[in-house]
């Protein structure tokens, strides 16, 4: 399913552009050619990465409307980086692309690290593992980061100052909310296991952390 939901979520993401004769005035911009090769590229390589996932919809997931949210809110985001788009400095535009790049590529990770463990739901398998190692041993939550990394470097790619303003209004408080029942679960499941390594790691901004180990 995931080259079919390439041209589909293209066309969604071009909306506004497709609606407002945007594109005319941005065909020419190699920024937005660079855009539509990144969305194209993480909508291919996520949807590859959650063949290897857990259920799409466990039934014990908890706020299970969150992913549904989420989803609609990064697409506001895109939106408003292509509606909002304007002329930035070329540094803008490149750390753009490095944080786009950098959030699909972060994402991919944390999917491929879970594996079945990985949902787009909280929820916990009947076997679940505390897994503390690798890209874990840096954050606790990469795949949030990465989806934020996303929406940021989209925004700045494009010059859009609407579309950092939605990521911050809509994007982050929904990544935090998620982060806090993930916790809270985890917690539940874990213990002082848990804890102990919510202590020293944290969830969104990575650190070195050498010799730790999954669990």
């Amino acid at each position: 399913m995931a080259v079919p939901a390439v041209p589909l979520n293209l066309i969604l993401v071009s909306l506004p552009l497709l609606a407002t004769g945007g594109w005319q005035r941005l065909l020419p911009d190699p920024r937005l050619w660079l855009f539509a090769l990144a969305i194209a590229a993480f909508t291919f390589l996520e949807g590859a990465a959650s063949r290897e996932t857990g259920p799409e919809r466990p039934p014990s997931a908890r706020a299970a409307a969150l992913p549904y949210l989420a989803g609609p809110a990064l697409l506001g985001v895109f939106w408003l980086s292509l509606y909002g788009a304007a002329i930035t400095s070329p540094f803008l535009a490149a750390a753009g692309a490095v944080a786009l790049a950098a959030g699909i590529a972060l994402r991919l990770a944390a999917i491929h690290t879970l594996r079945r463990h990985f949902t787009s739901h909280v929820t916990l398998a009947l076997d679940h593992r505390l897994v503390t190692g690798g890209l874990y041993a840096q954050l606790r939550h990469p795949s949030e980061l990465g989806l934020l990394l996303v929406a940021l470097g989209a925004a700045l790619l494009m010059g859009s100052a609407p579309g950092l303003l939605f990521a911050a209004a809509v994007l982050l408080p929904l990544s935090l909310y998620r982060i806090r029942l993930e916790d809270r679960m985890l917690v539940a499941a874990f213990g002082e296991r848990f804890r102990r390594y919510k202590g020293s790691t944290p969830a969104l901004l990575p650190h070195w952390r050498p010799g730790a180990e999954d669990h």
